[in-house]
């Protein structure tokens, strides 16, 4: 399965990407198998895509009051593509299938790497994964499933920093 990374900046007019190209390289090698891991029935597609979108404080607060009802700017946020009313993961079975957007705002995500004292990649790369988790319908509403989240998204965060760090 290929993975399409659709990554663009959400505040400005010529769409790029703040990350580096070693980081959006890892990330394209990294998230077909945590894909699979977490929902194997995806293996059979030919690719899925997920859009990466990178937006200002400003913007991010707004997106988060209109869908949350929280009137202020947060890391991240995930709008699944296939999830039902009532959480489930359902997919069409389409071979080219996208699997939503994940909305991300550096500015918090540093002051967020600030306050925690890790470098400002590794905690981009943490959001960025919890993003597509929330995309393939895992939550963290209890207890188990914010351990199973948390596992799996700092398992695939340091898989992605080695490749960084190794010059993938």
């Amino acid at each position: 399965m290929n993975v399409e990374l659709q990554l663009e900046e959400g505040d400005s007019a010529n769409p790029r990407s703040p990350l580096p190209e070693a980081m959006e390289k890892a990330l394209k090698e990294i998230l077909p198998a945590m894909i699979v891991e977490v929902r194997p029935e995806l293996d059979v597609k030919e690719s899925v895509e997920v859009s990466l979108l990178f937006v200002d404080p400003a913007a991010m607060a707004d997106l988060n009051g209109r869908y949350r009802q929280i009137g202020e700017a947060t890391d991240v946020l995930s709008f699944p593509q296939w999830e039902d009313e009532k959480g489930r993961f359902l997919p069409p079975d389409w071979p080219l299938l996208p699997l939503g957007d994940v909305v991300v705002c550096c500015d918090v995500v540093r002051r967020e790497a600030r306050a925690r004292n890790v470098p400002f990649l590794s905690e981009v790369l943490l959001v960025i994964f919890h993003g597509v988790l929330h995309l393939l319908g895992l939550d963290h509403g209890t207890a188990e499933e914010e351990a199973l989240m948390w596992e799996i998204q700092e398992r695939y965060r340091d898989r992605a920093l080695a490749l960084v760090e190794r010059g993938a």
